[in-house]
């Protein structure tokens, strides 16, 4: 997943989904582009944390 379509799943900012990656709560991966990748089952377990 980007971090578009991660945005758009929790209703935030992609610049939101960035900080988190940033700030380690969101784990994600950089493609050869620099641009992050979200594995579904991180981007799942983050959404399940922020609902906590």
């Amino acid at each position: 997943m980007t971090s578009g379509q991660v945005a758009k799943g929790l209703g935030i900012t992609p610049q939101a989904v960035g900080k988190a990656i940033r700030a380690g709560r969101l784990r994600a991966q950089q493609n050869d582009g620099g641009r992050y990748v979200i594995d579904r089952q991180d981007y799942e377990h983050f959404r399940a944390a922020r609902a906590a």
